[in-house]
């Protein structure tokens, strides 16, 4: 019995030892990879993206948009002319076409675009004509004319400014006293518009009145090549002209002039 109990014994301690042994050994222990989605560790695809978005570390698309400019953004005239501007579209990241259209012109003064609707192709450039007409009746003034430009992006707009001097350019080219003298019949003005002659001909001129004493009177000399002859009319009413060198049968011109 005694032989039993010491056997025994002994078996407990050498599990005691093996016990003391586990201890040590399973701190240091690696079973496998413990890491992953459930202990919160790296995955292979960790930091990939999974987004729907071609570029995600990209910048974003540019907005479609386009840019509308005028040169030159200003001019200087006279009556009875027409003049052009050039209305330049830039287009963003854009396609499609825009509409022109002006607002602020003068009642008397008259704006068309050439052509009224403008293609743009995609990050290109497109320019349209602008044309402004100022009779020789109109009001001398300076019109600020607001360009717009309406497209699926939006409207754009520019300023024009357009002076008009209280002023009437007839011209005789070369070749005129050789035959008709192109005088305007009728020449229509308001009252208080200069009206200049101006004799790009090699030939000499010189211009008469038929209502001096009420119209404007006789050129007092002849004009050549560069010359000019400038005069107002006072009042309301219809004046003939002509040149006095070439006689009424190289052309008569008529100045008919009205109250503002």
């Amino acid at each position: 019995m005694l032989a039993i109990t010491q056997r025994m014994l002994a078996s407990v301690g050498v599990l005691r030892s093996l016990i003391g042994l586990l201890l040590i050994v399973v701190p240091g222990c690696t079973v496998g990879d413990v890491s992953g989605p459930a202990g919160g560790g790296s995955s292979p695809d960790a930091g990939a993206d999974n987004g729907g978005d071609a570029a995600p570390n990209g910048p974003d698309a540019t907005p479609a948009n386009f840019t509308l400019a005028l040169a030159p953004p200003s001019i200087d005239t006279t009556l009875g002319t027409e003049v052009e501007l050039s209305v330049v579209l830039s287009s963003i990241n854009f396609a499609g076409s825009a509409t022109l259209g002006a607002i602020g012109v003068p009642d008397s003064w008259s704006v068309a675009f050439d052509p009224p609707v403008v293609s743009l192709s995609l990050d290109g450039v497109a320019t349209a004509i602008m044309r402004v007409t100022v009779p020789t009746n109109a009001a001398a003034t300076t019109g600020q004319i607001q360009v717009e430009a309406a497209a699926a992006p939006g409207q754009r707009a520019a300023v024009a400014s357009v002076a008009v001097a209280n002023q009437v350019l007839v011209r005789l080219p070369t070749g005129t006293a050789g035959g008709a003298h192109p005088f305007p019949a009728p020449l229509e003005i308001r009252l208080g518009a200069q009206v200049t002659i101006a004799n790009e001909d090699p030939e000499l001129h010189r211009i008469h009145s038929d209502n001096s004493s009420e119209g404007f009177p006789h050129q007092e000399g002849e004009m050549g090549a560069g010359g000019e002859y400038s005069f107002t009319i006072t009042q309301p009413g219809s004046y003939n002209y002509y040149c006095h060198i070439h006689d009424v049968g190289a052309g008569v011109g008529r100045i008919v002039v009205s109250s503002p």
